[in-house]
C-alpha cells in the first residue's frame, strides 16, 4: 500500500493533469486502479500486469485510443517499473491473505473490509472521489457505505452495456 501511495502522490502533484480520482474493487480486492482525469497507464490486476515494456516506466498509456470515449474518466494505475517488483509481492501477498475474504463475501471479513477502509481512506484524505467498483451484492453496497464510499458500480446496478458504435472496430484494430 505504501508504494501505491508513494506513486499516487507524484502524479497527483504534476501539473496540468487534470480532475483526479481514486477507485477500489470490492468485489475483487487484488485489482486496485486509480483514475487520473485525461491521462492514462497500467491496470494492476491480481493474476499479473498489463504492462507495455516498450514504455518508459513513468510514461503513461494512451487508453483514450483503445475505448474511444470521454478522457475524463479513464480507468489507470501508473507504477514505476522499477517499484513493479516489490508492488507485485506487495499485491500477491494482499490477495492471498484477503482471498478467502473475497469468498465468503467481503463486507464480512475484517481483513477484506480493512483494505477497503485503507483505500477509501486514502482517497479521502487527499480530496479524491472514491468509487466502489465491482459491487455485485446488496451487503457490498452496503459495506462500501459504511466506509465512506457513496459512490459505486457494478452488476448490482447494472450489466455491462453493449459498446457504441464505432468502439468494437477500434479495439479490433489495437489488439
Amino acid at each position: 500500500m505504501l508504494l501505491l501511495t508513494d506513486a499516487f502522490h507524484i502524479h497527483v502533484r504534476m501539473p496540468g493533469r487534470g480532475r483526479t480520482a481514486l477507485s477500489v474493487g470490492v468485489a475483487a480486492l487484488g485489482i486496485v486502479v486509480l483514475h487520473f482525469g485525461g491521462m492514462t497507464a497500467t491496470t494492476l490486476v491480481p493474476g499479473g500486469v498489463v504492462v507495455d515494456p516498450g514504455l518508459h516506466p513513468l510514461q503513461p498509456l494512451n487508453l483514450a485510443r483503445l475505448v474511444g470515449l470521454v478522457t475524463a474518466t479513464i480507468v489507470v494505475a501508473l507504477v514505476a517499473a522499477a517499484l513493479l517488483d516489490r508492488l507485485l509481492t506487495d499485491l500477491r501477498g494482499l490477495t492471498q491473505a484477503t482471498r478467502k475474504g473475497i469468498a465468503s463475501g467481503v463486507a464480512t471479513d475484517a481483513a477484506a473490509r480493512s483494505i477497503v477502509r485503507a483505500i477509501v481512506r486514502l482517497g479521502q484524505s487527499l480530496n479524491l472521489p472514491v468509487v466502489a467498483e465491482g459491487v455485485e451484492t446488496a451487503e457490498q453496497h452496503r459495506m462500501a457505505l459504511e466506509e465512506g464510499c457513496p459512490q459505486a458500480q457494478g452488476y448490482l446496478f447494472g450489466r455491462p452495456a453493449q459498446p457504441l458504435v464505432g468502439v468494437q472496430p477500434l479495439a479490433r484494430a489495437l489488439r
